[in-house]
C-alpha cells in the first residue's frame, strides 16, 4: 500500500548476498520467491521502472583453514536474477564484476574495504560500492540516450522513451 501511494518513477530491489547461504533451498524456489516479489511490484507500481541488483560477492571459507572459494550458489542466484529481472522488464545489475570479480572479497578484506566475515562491506566499501553503482547506472543512460538520439536522427523516433535504463547490456 506504501508503494502504490508514493507512485515511484524506479523501484530498487537488491539482494541476494543472504540468499547465497540457503544452500538447502532449490534454486527453483527462490526462482519462484523472486516472480511473487516482482509480480507484487508489478501490481503495486505498474508504471515505475524496476532495477534488481544482485548479491555482492561473498566468498565460502575453505574448512578452518585462511582459504576461501566461490560460493556456487551465488552464481546460481546471479543466473536466476538475470533471467527473472529480463523476464519481468526489470533492468539488472550484477555486483560480483564490480567489485572486481570472483572472490574479490578476499583482495577488499585486506584493502579495509570489507569486513572480516567476508560477507558485510566496511563503511568505506559500501560508499566505494555505492559509487560504483551510480556510475553503471549513468554509464547504462548514457548509453541508452545515445542510442535513443541515434534512432531519432534516423527517423525511427525515440522509441523506448520512459524504459527502465538497464545498467547492464540486453535487459530490457
Amino acid at each position: 500500500e506504501h508503494l502504490v501511494r508514493r507512485h515511484p518513477d524506479l523501484v530498487v530491489l537488491a539482494y541476494g548476498t543472504n540468499e547465497g547461504t540457503d544452500a538447502d533451498e532449490p534454486i527453483q524456489a527462490f526462482e519462484q520467491q523472486l516472480r511473487q516479489v516482482l509480480g507484487r511490484l508489478r501490481r503495486s507500481a505498474p508504471h515505475a521502472n524496476c532495477l534488481l541488483i544482485g548479491p555482492t560477492d561473498h566468498p565460502q571459507r575453505v574448512g578452518k583453514s585462511n582459504a576461501y572459494r566461490l560460493r556456487r550458489r551465488t552464481a546460481l542466484i546471479v543466473d536466476t536474477q538475470r533471467k527473472v529481472a529480463a523476464q519481468g522488464g526489470c533492468g539488472y545489475l550484477d555486483l560480483v564484476p564490480i567489485m572486481g570479480g570472483p572472490l574479490a572479497t578476499v583482495r577488499l578484506v585486506g584493502l579495509g574495504l570489507a569486513a572480516k566475515d567476508y560477507t558485510h562491506l566496511t563503511r568505506r566499501g559500501y560508499e566505494a560500492l555505492g559509487d560504483a553503482i551510480t556510475a553503471a547506472l549513468l554509464r547504462g543512460y548514457a548509453n541508452w540516450h545515445a542510442s535513443a538520439c541515434a534512432r531519432v536522427q534516423r527517423g525511427g523516433g525515440a522509441g523506448g522513451a520512459g524504459k527502465p535504463v538497464s545498467a547492464t547490456p540486453a535487459q530490457r
